[in-house]
Formats: structure tokens, sequence, C-alpha cells
């Protein structure tokens, strides 16, 4: 397990391997906020844009209910990733 917390750029890497499609318009500069869709559960995930930033508790908890409402994970997000819990 790795001693870095998550970044936004792993959580949203994760989101892709795990079915999510990024949905965010406008070109790599102005992606405010990032968009990830998952198609066959319609699950629909906002973030601010800020792939070099550790993703915050709020955004951490958000993602793990909604993965684990939609039978998508049943680990915590960190396992997920193999990081360190942040909180």
């Amino acid at each position: 397990m790795s001693n870095s917390p998550i970044t936004y750029r792993r959580l949203f890497e994760l989101l892709l391997t795990l079915g999510f499609e990024d949905e965010t318009p406008g070109d790599a500069e102005q992606r405010k906020p990032r968009v990830f869709v998952h198609p066959s559960t319609d699950a629909v995930l906002m973030f601010r844009n800020a792939e070099s930033e550790v993703v915050s508790p709020a955004d951490v908890l958000s993602t793990e209910v909604h993965l684990h409402a939609n039978a998508l994970a049943s680990q915590p997000l960190e396992s997920l990733v193999g990081t360190q819990p942040i909180l």
C-alpha cells in the first residue's frame, strides 16, 4: 500500500477502469467540473478539476456511497487504489 493519499488523477483513472466514462464538456483546460457517468447504472459523479490535489474526505465518502449503492465496488476507496486512508 502506498504512503501517499489518493489524488483526483488516481480517482479519475479508477473510475474509468470501473466503467465510468468521462463526460466532461469543454476543452481540457476548461474542464470544470469533471463529470463521470457509468452507462449501465446511470451513476453520475462530479468533481472539481484538480488532478494533482488530494481527494477531499467529502469526495471520498460520496464516491464510496455511489460505488457501493450501484454494486460497482465493496471496498473502501483507498483499498481500490492502494493508498493510505485519508481520514
